[in-house]
């Protein structure tokens, strides 16, 4: 079973897709100018990227696609996983037959967990149509938060100023910040952050 997920990074158009504007920024920073507006979008975009990959979230709402291989062979036991909590919602589930022909599965033949980031055929479903060996499913969904939490906002806001004075994009997170953002870490024992779990 191969398993491969396309994350676009969103840009930066103000608190619309991250949780810090380049104004709060310049507030917290005594920051009157706009020299290093650009610059400081960049940190901001940085920081939120950076965060997520550490914690297993998304943290700016956003589109996201999983592709699996053939799961015809699965039932109403066997459950996909899907990264990046929270889950708002599944866009689409595509299914490419031995023809390679697109066919949309029905949103009444699955179940979302949303809390967990978890998707189930409900009872006595089938992903029925035979489908090709190599990315046969497309699963398109939207997560991260609608409300960032203040916590994760706040390590956004650390996080892009030390950047900011490290004048550099790439650097792990600082132990302090790791700490303050453990609470938030997304660990899932014996399971994928996405694929496929048979029971």
């Amino acid at each position: 079973m191969f398993v491969s997920s396309n994350v676009t990074d969103a840009p930066y158009d103000s608190s619309a897709n991250y949780p810090l504007s380049v104004a709060e920024f310049k507030v917290r920073n005594r920051i009157s100018n706009s020299v290093e507006d650009a610059f400081i979008a960049e940190c901001i975009v940085s920081a939120t990227l950076l965060l997520e990959r550490y914690l297993g979230r998304a943290i700016a709402t956003q589109t996201r696609e999983l592709f699996i291989d053939d799961i015809s062979y699965l039932d109403s036991n066997d459950v996909i996983y899907i990264s990046g909590l929270p889950i708002q919602s599944i866009s689409s589930i595509k299914i490419y037959d031995e023809d390679n022909v697109e066919s949309t599965i029905d949103s009444t033949t699955y179940i979302l967990d949303a809390v967990n980031g978890r998707i189930a055929l409900n009872k006595d479903e089938r992903w029925s149509v035979k489908q090709r060996n190599i990315n046969s499913v497309k699963i398109t969904y939207i997560c991260g938060y609608t409300s960032v939490p203040i916590t994760i906002k706040s390590l956004v806001s650390s996080l892009s100023i030390y950047l900011y004075g490290a004048r550099a994009m790439e650097c792990d997170i600082p132990k302090g910040l790791k700490e303050l953002a453990s609470s938030y870490r997304v660990i899932r024992v014996g399971f994928p952050h996405s694929g496929v779990v048979r029971y």
